[in-house]
């Protein structure tokens, strides 16, 4: 079957094609058919006249595009284009419109002609100084060493300069005010061709280095037509016109290639100073060019070439400048390349920890001996890695092990109020014991998951509990009321918790931490206003609509009336519990699209209601299970506990069940099954050297629920989201539903 594709027409190669052809045609004609000069100057000049229009709008077009810091500099190429078109369209009004002017006096007409005809070429060449010269301290090198540079570049320029103008004597007067205009404007131009070259050396923008070129070749156009005038030299002027045409032409391809690549970031035109490949550049170029000029130098003193082939020396200086700052750009590339590939090589050996595939392949010895040092550290960063991780392991096993005798000592805890010859406060003590115990088996377990940064940090960036993510509202409100009754224990109050059946699973997508912190204060708030000798507090959590209503009612000492609204405000009234973090949580549950209104009877209650917004369940959570009669549920959980509830659960809904607790016999049923309508229901934190995770991708196991009291970490809702598993938080495993179709 054929596939059709659309590609973005390139126009721009088509548009330079097309006037390239039409300049090598009108070069032909001006070698060919000398005569017809004029006609050939007059037509570049009419497609110049067209070539500034579009240069003109496009732009117009890339500044609209900018942001605002390269505005301010690029503002100077818009002038520069501006007075581009004056300074040709003046020269067309002198050249091809003389007119009639026998009514205005020689003098005067002569003084106008040379003013008008010579500011804004001024102008022009002074604005491309400016923008090109803020574009080089801005972006690619120091002012200082810009300044240091310079005066080199323009010592070479007036040498060149120098022996340009030595073969033939001018045949004007050297005294008027258009030559005065004339020697200013090579002097200009000299600056200009410097710095353009400057700019050349670091662009990496093809379009900015064909601007850059077409600057290059237009002065070395000025300078033969110039050079021409004053010499009265006319058998190569229309030379002189070709060339300037033939920059205005590179200019134009320069900035059609800038809009068709949206290139609008001038910052990434240029190289900076301090680039390998910009060094080599720039010294190569230094070097040739010097050379080069020295060997003119001494041909010149000691007469080895014919002094009035000098003419042709700017214009070969600037073609060859080019042609050596394209060549020193490929030997700062190849120079350029062992450091990309030590730095390629690092970035694999990151990535993927394997030495044996990194790419060795140097042919310089200092290159070959640095690699070695970065694999030589590498491979001593990697056994420091492996004592941590080993540590770590450690760590997490034990941390793991705590989990189970903490279970035994809450079930104990429960067992031990049922009785009436225990003392209360040795409960309360176990209980804060262990909280303690329960808060350093969760930090240990954190460390650990961060403690290495290189394997860990991709999983779970977002381990700060600070972080909005998908968490079930229902276990969060009971672990806090669980944590407030050890903490209320030396002075206890009867706080009950109402769940409605439908918002155990309903999620909300909130930050845990900043929930939790809003709920605390006013539990606390709700605490110490009561004052009475029995002393109650009552937690509801409803569904209305698309919102969860969470309502704290206390039978404290309650708030005036007059006062509710202060409270709210963040006013703090005299006696206890008169509204302490009422503002803090009103600001937080307004910025999740939440609410929070109080209620009070003064010294009978006082009732907070909450609304938070019910998040739509998330892609990887589902609290149904849809089989079929013959499916077969795998269960691979090291804690006794999940494994008898899902063998309840499976009792329940007459489900056939396996149940393994360690993934040694997990493996030997798997080799061995051949059911292929099976659901896992594995634990993500087994006890083993592997996770839930590396399980599944070991076995290419589909239809997978995972197990795990992590199930609100936002590193494993990204590792759900991206791959095919579902999340099933340990804590709501009974309301799992089986349905047969």
């Amino acid at each position: 079957m054929r596939i059709l594709t659309w590609h973005k027409y390139n126009y721009v190669n088509h548009v330079i094609f097309v006037i390239f052809g039409v300049w090598f045609i009108l070069l032909g004609t001006r070698i060919i058919v000398p005569n017809l000069h004029p006609h050939v100057s007059s037509i570049n000049q009419v497609i110049e006249n067209f070539i500034h229009i579009f240069l003109i709008l496009l732009v117009l077009k890339i500044y609209i595009n900018l942001s605002k810091d390269d505005k301010r500099v690029f503002k100077w190429f818009i002038v520069t284009n501006i007075f581009f078109f004056l300074n040709d369209a003046v020269f067309y009004l002198f050249v091809y419109l003389p007119g009639n002017h026998s009514h205005i006096s020689q003098e005067i007409y002569s003084l106008g002609k040379t003013l008008l005809n010579n500011t804004p070429f001024i102008v022009w060449l002074i604005a491309i100084i400016i923008f090109l010269s803020k574009i080089l301290i801005r972006d690619v090198m120091s002012k200082r060493l810009f300044f240091q540079i310079l005066p080199f570049l323009i010592g070479f320029n007036l040498i060149v300069i120098t022996l340009f103008l030595s073969p033939v004597g001018f045949k004007v007067s050297t005294g008027t005010i258009h030559n005065l205009f004339s020697v200013s404007g090579f002097i200009i131009e000299s600056i200009i061709f410097d710095i353009a070259i400057l700019c050349l050396v670091y662009s990496q923008n093809r379009g900015i280095s064909l601007i850059l070129s077409g600057f290059i070749v237009v002065i070395t156009g000025d300078f033969l037509i110039t050079y021409c005038w004053m010499a009265k030299i006319e058998e190569i002027y229309g030379y002189g016109s070709l060339l300037w045409f033939l920059g205005m032409i590179l200019i134009l391809w320069g900035v059609l290639k800038l809009t068709y690549d949206k290139s609008y970031n001038i910052k990434l035109w240029f190289r900076s100073s301090g680039s390998i490949k910009s060094k080599v550049t720039f010294w190569a170029f230094g070097i040739s060019a010097a050379s080069f000029l020295l060997f003119i130098i001494i041909a010149w003193l000691f007469s080895f070439i014919n002094k009035h082939a000098l003419i042709a020396l700017p214009v070969f200086i600037m073609f060859y400048s080019i042609f050596v700052v394209s060549l020193s750009v490929l030997m700062g590339k190849v120079f350029e390349v062992p450091f990309k590939q030590i730095e390629n090589n690092i970035k694999f050996m990151l990535v993927s920890h394997d030495r044996d595939k990194i790419d060795s392949d140097f042919s310089i010895d200092e290159f070959i001996f640095l690699q070695k040092v970065i694999v030589n550290a590498f491979k001593s960063k990697e056994e420091q890695d492996l004592i941590r991780r080993k540590f770590g392991d450690y760590a997490a096993e034990v941390a793991h092990d705590i989990a189970s005798p903490l279970n035994a000592m809450s079930i104990a805890v429960s067992n031990l109020k049922k009785r009436n010859n225990v003392e209360k406060d040795d409960i309360a003590l176990l209980e804060r014991a262990m909280l303690s115990v329960k808060d350093i088996t969760n930090n240990l377990l954190a460390n650990y998951r961060n403690l290495d940064e290189g394997i860990y940090k991709d999983l779970h960036p977002d381990s700060d509990n600070n972080v909005p993510r998908h968490i079930l509202l229902a276990p969060l409100l009971i672990n806090l009321i669980e944590n407030k009754r050890i903490e209320w224990t030396n002075e206890p109050c009867n706080i009950s918790i109402n769940l409605s059946n439908q918002s155990n699973l309903l999620w909300a997508y909130v930050a845990p931490q900043a929930l939790s912190r809003a709920v605390s204060n006013l539990l606390n708030n709700a605490y110490e206003s009561l004052n009475k000798k029995e002393r109650n507090i009552t937690v509801t959590l409803s569904q209305i609509k698309n919102f969860f209503e969470l309502t704290i009612k206390d039978n404290g000492r309650g708030i005036p009336q007059q006062y509710l609204e202060d409270v709210l405000l963040g006013k703090s009234l005299k006696h206890p519990g008169s509204g302490m973090g009422l503002s803090g949580a009103k600001k937080f549950l307004t910025s999740i699209n939440g609410d929070l209104k109080i209620s009070s009877t003064y010294e009978e209650s006082t009732t907070i209601s909450i609304t938070l917004p019910i998040a739509d369940s998330p892609i990887w959570f589902s609290s149904q299970i849809v089989c079929n009669p013959k499916t077969e549920f795998i269960i691979l959980d090291d804690e006794p506990s999940i494994i008898m509830l899902w063998q309840r659960i499976l009792t329940r809904y007459n489900a056939k069940g396996k149940y393994f607790s360690n993934i040694r016999d997990f493996d030997i049923w798997f080799h061995t099954n051949d059911n292929n309508d099976v659901v896992y229901l594995i634990d993500y934190d087994i006890k083993d050297s592997m996770t839930g995770m590396d399980i599944i991708h070991k076995y290419n196991l589909s239809n997978v629920y995972m197990l795990t009291n992590h199930a609100e970490e936002p590193w494993l809702q990204s590792l759900a989201r991206n791959n095919t598993f579902k999340l099933v938080p340990k804590s709501i495993i009974n309301y799992i539903q089986i349905i047969y179709p």
